[in-house]
Formats: structure tokens, C-alpha cells, sequence
């Protein structure tokens, strides 16, 4: 999940965000109604949720869902500052 505060994009894991809340992969699953090995991938970013399983998740953990479908529209979680350095 990335925030804007000041100009600069605060990177923020879903792996972050479960630890905080305490909770364990088996937890988030169980929430979503799917299998641990399922969530692991999408907590590693190797798969995309589907929306239903995304409100669930989000639901579960206290954030908004959508932010998984920006998060893989703009996997870069860097600043305006180090784009122009690549581009």
C-alpha cells in the first residue's frame, strides 16, 4: 500500500500490515475463504486477488481493498524524485 505524505510515497507491505494486526497467513486465509498457499502468493505478489477474495483480505486486515488492484497497476513504490532519474 503506498501513501503520499509530503511528496514522498510511503511503501507499505501486506506482509506489514498482517504483522501489525498479529495475525498469521492461516488467519487472513481462513477470513478470505481461501487456502494459505493461495494467500502466500498474493501476500509475495505473485498473484493478483480476485475483488471478491481482495474485500475479504481487506476487510479482514482494515484497509481498503482497492488498493490491490493500484498496487499492480503501479508496482514501483518509488518517489517523483527517482523516476525522473530513470526515465
Amino acid at each position: 500500500m503506498s501513501q503520499r505524505n509530503n511528496g514522498m510515497v510511503i511503501h507499505t507491505t501486506l506482509e506489514e500490515i498482517r504483522g501489525k494486526k498479529g495475525v498469521s497467513q492461516e488467519e487472513v486465509a481462513r477470513a478470505a475463504g481461501i487456502s494459505r498457499a493461495a494467500y502466500t502468493n498474493i501476500e509475495l505478489g505473485k498473484r493478483r486477488p480476485s475483488p471478491e477474495v481482495a474485500q475479504k483480505i481487506a476487510k479482514f486486515l482494515k484497509f481498503n481493498w482497492t488498493w490491490f488492484f493500484v498496487k499492480w497497476q503501479y508496482p514501483s513504490a518509488k518517489t517523483a524524485e527517482e523516476n525522473k532519474e530513470v526515465g
